[in-house]
């Protein structure tokens, strides 16, 4: 509709909206090559001073390149040389200018306090949400792209939902009635970019988003939006229920299975893990007994069950009454912060004995009573946590579980039998590895507090981490039994489409990993003796020499846990598949089966079950869904609050990005880029092999798979920076990351140098 940005914002400042435009200025490519001076002198009399943007105004720019070019912003208009390099700068990033390009240069809003993007449809699909991303604030004056700190409202427009309370009222409100007014006025779905500055909008971009807009798509699409809200209401029937749903607060499944899993994938998760496995292993380490499982499935999402997984991360010795009061303050606490929605360990449970107490001063509402009562319960059970022979026991018991094999039947076998033979892999693999995981958390938790007495250093613990694992240098040196676990590995350990990387056309051998191997870390003699007085201090077990030991121990018994539990799980995903092969049924209609669906009686309907699954699949899946859901969740109205990230590094970077999913291979990855990751878990460790410039996660906090190996090959990492935003680094050239300042934000010019 516009060929130009410059076009679109005439005809924007037209319409006589309450907006503003700010005053802007368009030069053509051909008049620009004859006479610089003049066109620079004309330009910037019209604009006047000080600031200035210098964006690219390509020809048909938005047909398919949107965000391809270049865009300096806060050029001192007073210096005209620096005007004119930023104007050289942005034709040269359309590669070979034509006559009809033009460049855009607009008087820059200084100061803006909100800035972001808006659209009347949600891309890619086209559904019926009015979507608004912002950040407060800027960078360096950056107004498009991913931003740490990024907020992002879903709004169905269908819905006539009441607008939203609090700081954002004002602005969301006239957002919403811009992007009506915009679309209405020019016929078509619409995109614009904007600032806040002083209770008004300033829109500096309008672009025509090209979408197929389906009447009978957005009637299926309200009808799914309904389902979903009453599969969520089902989990709080009762009007003063508290609970919480989250997709990452216990066992990350989002993390490890991805937002929304496959069928197959998710039940299997369930049977291993999530309704049996995580209550019994930690009943055997003290842990409070529940009842129930932990995940509740909502449009195809696994959501936790906050209450319960908080319940059962406390001492069995505590009273119901003390658990009960604990648990109602910690989800108040994360109601309040919900940005600690993956890093429940650290900063809302109370899941082990720490040196700091750091559970009274997050809850200083709850009586002092209360508090003695848990330490005294912790206390207790940490012998049976932080014990060296057990933690040495699951060690040695995951290394010898991968020199053999379970039972898995042949492809003539009943059917009947592969289900047997994976209650044994939940009891011999999954149980063992779940105590190990838990031990791992306690050991991280209590020697971060150790860091806050000051008896350990952050690098010292850093270096620990470093130090404690190993896999990856085993993985990628070794021969014989480690190839062929390297080689029964999948990309995505429950998911049953992905094939083995055993059958890679690339060797995973290949991939080019560094056989330096790190030295074990000591640590000083001042950190052992803080360490040994703040034991004796607390009357904890052991002392700085148990402590050390039992985090190096905890580390690799998780490692080696995962590992078994990953390759047997694999071998056994195999075997299904051969014998649903047998059947006429390929690995790809098994992942649309659940696993109470792998019987013999439900054979002849496998093919049905499996093409509803999917039909039913692709419509949730336009759904935009909370990452915490309580009972007055709205669906139709869903805002995206910005992660946490967690910075693993130094210094600053700008490198290209590349998404690595499922279909990836090591071929595809350069050592150079930055890697954004789909999943994170064992299944994708070769990546790590490549030496990326970076790691970048939607989902996970500092003791997670990714964050485990991101310490052990000294690659830094961007670790849950948020669905929302990782989406749009996707679709980003490259991404530049201050690890030291704590921000991040996408690039479109990777080869540009950064200005200081």
């Amino acid at each position: 509709m516009w060929p130009y940005k410059s076009s679109a914002l005439h005809w924007l400042r037209q319409l006589r909206m309450r907006v503003r435009v700010p005053a802007f200025t368009s030069i053509g490519f051909e008049e620009w090559s004859k006479q610089p001076q003049v066109v620079l002198e004309r330009a910037l009399c019209s604009l006047g001073m000080p600031g200035l943007a210098v964006r690219s105004d390509r020809f048909n720019e938005d047909c398919g390149h949107a965000g391809s070019y270049l865009s300096l912003l806060d050029i001192d208009a007073r210096d005209e040389s620096a005007v004119a390099n930023a104007i050289d700068r942005v034709f040269a990033s359309y590669g070979n200018a034509a006559a009809a390009d033009r460049v855009l240069l607009q008087r820059y809003v200084a100061s803006a306090e909100v800035i972001g993007v808006a659209a009347s449809r949600a891309l890619p699909y086209g559904q019926p949400y009015q979507v608004i991303s912002w950040t407060p604030g800027s960078i360096a004056g950056l107004v498009t792209g991913a931003l740490s700190g990024c907020f992002t409202c879903y709004d169905y427009t269908a819905a006539n939902m009441p607008r939203v309370p609090g700081p954002w009222a004002r602005m969301l409100s006239q957002l919403r009635e811009c992007l009506d007014q915009v679309r209405d006025a020019s016929g078509h779905e619409v995109e614009i970019e904007w600032l806040w500055l002083r209770h008004r909008l300033y829109v500096v971009q309008v672009r025509e988003l090209r979408v197929l807009v389906d009447p009978i798509e957005d009637l299926r699409f309200r009808m799914t939006l309904k389902r979903a809200q009453r599969q969520l209401r089902t989990v709080f029937p009762g009007s003063d229920s508290d609970e919480i749903l989250g997709l990452m607060p216990d066992w990350n499944p989002a993390e490890l299975l991805g937002a929304h899993p496959r069928p197959f994938a998710l039940s299997l998760f369930q049977a291993l893990i999530s309704t049996r496995t995580y209550r019994a292993a930690r009943a055997e380490l003290g842990y409070k007994t529940t009842e129930g499982g932990l995940l509740k499935c909502i449009a195809g999402r696994p959501y936790v069950r906050v209450s319960r997984s908080l319940a059962s991360l406390l001492p069995a010795e505590l009273a119901a009454t003390d658990v009960a009061a604990l648990v109602s303050a910690q989800l108040e606490r994360l109601r309040s912060q919900p940005q600690h929605h993956d890093k429940i360990e650290f900063e809302i449970a109370t899941s082990s004995y720490e040196f700091g107490r750091s559970w009274r001063a997050r809850y200083p509402q709850l009586e002092c009573a209360l508090f003695d009562r848990l330490e005294r319960a912790l206390l207790l059970q940490a012998p049976r946590i932080f014990d060296l022979d057990g933690l040495h026991q699951e060690h040695e018991r995951a290394r010898f579980a991968l020199l053999g094999h379970l039972p898995w039947p042949d492809v003539d076998d009943a059917l009947a039998q592969w289900p047997r033979v994976l209650k044994i892999l939940r009891r011999r693999h999954a149980q063992s590895f779940a105590r190990s995981a838990r031990r791992c958390f306690a050991y991280e938790a209590l020697l971060r507090s150790a860091v806050e007495w000051d008896a350990l250093g952050v690098t010292e613990l850093q270096s620990m981490r470093t130090a404690a694992a190993t896999l990856t240098q085993t993985l990628s040196d070794g021969r014989g039994e480690a190839q062929r676990w390297r080689d029964a590995m999948r990309p995505g350990t429950f998911e049953i489409s992905n094939p083995r990387y055993g059958a890679w056309t690339t060797p995973f051998s290949s991939v080019g990993a560094s056989s330096d191997r790190r030295p074990a870390h000591e640590v000083t003699a001042r950190s052992r003796a803080a360490l040994d007085r703040l034991c004796r201090a607390h009357k904890f077990c052991g002392g700085a020499d148990s402590l050390l030991r039992g985090f190096e121990l905890a580390h690799q018994a998780r490692d080696w846990g995962k590992l078994a539990l990953a390759v047997e799980l694999s071998q056994g995903l195999e075997r299904l598949v051969a014998m649903a092969q047998s059947f006429g049924v390929d690995r790809e209609s098994l992942s649309w089966l659940r696993l109470v669906n792998i019987q013999q009686s439900h054979m002849p309907s496998w093919h049905q079950i499996a093409a509803a699954a999917l039909v039913q699949y692709r419509a949730d899946s336009m759904l935009r869904l909370p990452l915490l859901a309580s009972r007055d969740t709205r669906l139709e109205q869903v805002i995206i609050v910005p992660g946490q990230p967690v910075y693993l590094g130094r210094g600053r970077l700008l490198a290209p990005v590349v998404k690595i999913d499922a279909r990836s291979t090591p071929g595809s990855l350069a050592s150079d880029c930055v890697v954004v990751l789909e999943t994170c878990e064992p299944g994708f460790d070769w990546v790590f092999m490549r030496r990326p410039a970076a790691i970048v996660t939607a989902f996970g906090g500092p003791n997670a798979h990714v964050a485990l190996r991101a310490h052990e090959v000294d690659c830094p990492a961007l670790l849950g920076v948020g669905p929302e935003a990782t989406a749009r680094i996707v679709e980003s050239a490259a991404i530049e990351i201050d690890f030291d300042q704590g921000w991040w934000r996408s690039s479109a010019m990777p080869a540009v140098a950064v200005p200081a």
